[in-house]
């Protein structure tokens, strides 16, 4: 676009704005006063710690001027202090209006070319509502947004070290309870090991119990067998049917029929050496 287009469309605003009747100006300047006039009131319950008529003031304000940036601040700061006066149990009320503290401060920031200090101290209260939720990194970037546009703001300097410095802190805790986390699983996975190796010499131990005990039972079996022949064996040597006693009486039958017999072969060779010297002699 030319420059001299751009001056064409200067010129058509300025004639628009000449073309207003004397009844709109009026208007609009009445308008002017009932915002201003509603601020002002607003200001005053403000200091006098009655937020909640403070509140509506500022409502009448915007409801005149709906893009008065003065009206959307100061109606975000009625919220907070509403906010804070709001007890601990009553979380979801709380939350609401510190969100809609949250919304109006946002709305002025967004217009940092149109009132830039003002938008300077809507990021500082946005920094700080971000700290007091432990949002550091949103406080930091909050912070520094507001020292952008008010170099000069020591508060928001102040404020944006001390976040910095509790993001810090957060990383480093963050940090230690990784270790110490990774710590105790290697000292419970070293603990779950050794009681698996515990576990399992129990197993070797029990299972050498069982084979040992096993091993003596074979024995003992091997050796019960044993004896069962030996007992069978026994029993097949000697006659069925044939106490011990009569057996001992057979044997000693037969020895002393044995030794009468070795007497008898003796008494036989004398008996022939007396019959050839006497024939009358009888033979056996």
């Amino acid at each position: 676009m030319s420059t001299r287009n751009i001056y064409h469309i200067i010129a058509i605003a300025a004639a628009a704005f000449l073309l207003m009747s004397p009844a709109q100006a009026q208007a609009q300047s009445q308008s002017t006063r009932l915002e201003r006039k509603a601020i002002k009131a607003g200001n005053k319950a403000y200091r006098a710690k009655n937020y909640a008529l403070a509140l509506k003031d500022y409502e009448t304000a915007l409801k005149e001027n709906s893009t008065s940036l003065v009206a959307l601040f100061n109606q975000a700061l009625a919220n907070v202090q509403l906010a804070n006066a709001v007890p601990q149990e009553q979380k979801e009320k709380k939350q609401k209006l510190m969100e809609q503290a949250r919304s109006g401060f946002s709305n002025v920031a967004k217009h940092f070319k149109d009132n830039p200090s003002l938008a300077s101290r809507a990021n500082y209260n946005l920094g700080n509502m971000s700290f007091n939720d432990k949002d550091f990194q949103g406080a930091i970037d909050a912070y520094k947004q507001a020292l952008r546009l008010n170099p000069n703001d020591a508060n928001a300097r102040k404020n944006l070290r001390i976040a910095q410095l509790n993001q810090q802190k957060n990383k480093d805790d963050k940090n230690d309870k990784n270790k110490d986390q990774n710590k105790n699983n290697k000292s419970q996975n070293k603990d779950q090991n050794k009681d698996q190796n515990k576990d399992q010499n129990q197993n070797k131990d029990q299972n050498k119990d069982k084979n040992q005990n096993k091993n003596n039972q074979n024995q003992n079996n091997q050796d019960n067998n044993n004896q069962n022949n030996s007992r069978n064996q026994s029993q097949k040597q000697q006659p069925q049917g044939m106490s011990q006693q009569a057996a001992d009486r057979i044997l000693k039958r037969s020895a002393d029929k044995e030794k009468e017999t070795r007497k008898h072969t003796v008494y036989g060779t004398n008996n022939g050496r007396e019959q050839q010297n006497n024939p009358r002699s009888k033979r056996w």
